[in-house]
């Protein structure tokens, strides 16, 4: 499965979120899109929408970059899984959009959270 990673820049996402799904066995089983990564960063996001099996989106903080590639990822019905740290409070224009939301208390728990999706779906 291809997954596509989107997030706010307004954070620490590479400790945060690109670590703890690099290490992961999901690492291992499917191939991750992760778009700040160097090998990526002068690849247009939008490229990898045709082939791509999912959406991770981290909305716990804005992000204009993140929601125009949701956008673009739900005109083009790629399933998509939203995921917000507890305590953050996502956007309420998420309720128009096609996906699951899924709340996190901490990395082990997004990991696993993202796991339980892909088994599932």
């Amino acid at each position: 499965m291809k997954i596509l990673v989107s997030h706010s820049s307004s954070y620490d996402y590479e400790t945060e979120l690109y670590e703890p799904l690099k290490q992961s066995a999901l690492a291992e089983k499917h191939t991750f899109i992760f778009p700040h990564d160097v090998e990526n960063v002068e690849i247009e996001t939008n490229s990898h929408i045709p082939d791509t099996d999912l959406l991770l989106a981290e909305v716990s903080y804005p992000s204009t970059g993140a929601g125009i590639e949701i956008g673009l990822v739900q005109a083009a019905n790629v399933p998509t899984l939203f995921l917000y740290k507890k305590g953050t409070t996502p956007s309420s224009a998420l309720k128009f959009c096609k996906g699951k939301q899924t709340e996190y208390t901490d990395s082990a728990d997004l990991v696993s959270k993202i796991e339980e999706y892909v088994a599932s779906n």
